[in-house]
């Protein structure tokens, strides 16, 4: 069985900014993920997020580009469907106080059958249901 991790949407940001320390890890990932064989994923909430975060912090033009830009560094960008939803309702009652995109993207991933995700935020260490791969 293949491995298909899912991307958080600060792995995109950090990989963008070469300001950033994580900038250097973010690249050192996608190489080694590439050569590894391992199939990368994200959603619409990803790209939406980007582009909220940038809306947010003045930085519009370099998010909005990065977005478009997303679908060309994973596998699949996956829907938010209706079928997410039960799931994501689910997932709220049970971690109240985890941010609710937080939430979308677990509930994106479990519908997708992905249990990993790529990221370095550290709610989703509070989320039962997936693994969080770190990056060094």
């Amino acid at each position: 069985m293949l491995d298909i991790y899912y991307i958080d949407a600060n792995i995109f940001i950090y990989l963008a900014d070469k300001t950033s320390e994580y900038s250097k890890a973010c690249v050192r990932f996608f190489e080694e993920s590439r050569e590894a064989g391992i199939l990368l994923a994200t959603s619409v909430e990803t790209i939406q997020e980007i582009v909220y975060v940038g809306q947010k912090l003045k930085s519009f033009a370099k998010n909005f580009r990065l977005a478009k830009y997303v679908p060309e560094l994973v596998d699949f960008v996956l829907p938010v469907s209706q079928e997410v939803l039960p799931l994501y309702f689910e997932l709220v009652e049970k971690y109240k106080k985890i941010n609710s995109a937080d939430l979308m993207h677990t509930a994106v991933m479990l519908r997708n059958n992905i249990r990993k995700i790529v990221t370095f935020d550290k709610d989703f260490l509070k989320i039962k249901e997936v693994e969080v791969v770190r990056l060094s």
